[in-house]
């Protein structure tokens, strides 16, 4: 679990694994790093759009989102 000691670059890394947990199709577990970023910055990135879709929208409508929001950025990269 993160610490509020945690900089921001410790962020970068759960966010980055968290999106590469997601491209593979690991929902859950890249929903629980994005959750524990939320917890110490709801202000990094996209987090807050990303949590609040996954709870505002259904889940096929919140994978397709980001899937594709997520590809775009790791062919970016």
């Amino acid at each position: 679990m993160l610490t509020p000691s945690d900089d921001r670059s410790d962020l970068n890394q759960i966010y980055e694994g968290a999106k590469e947990l997601f491209l593979r199709g690991e929902y859950d577990r890249a929903l629980e790093r994005f959750e524990s970023i939320y917890e110490i910055d709801c202000t990094f990135r996209n987090i807050a759009n990303v949590i609040n879709d996954h709870y505002d929208a259904p889940r096929d409508k919140w994978i397709a989102k980001y899937e594709a929001q997520f590809r775009s950025q790791h062919g970016a990269s």
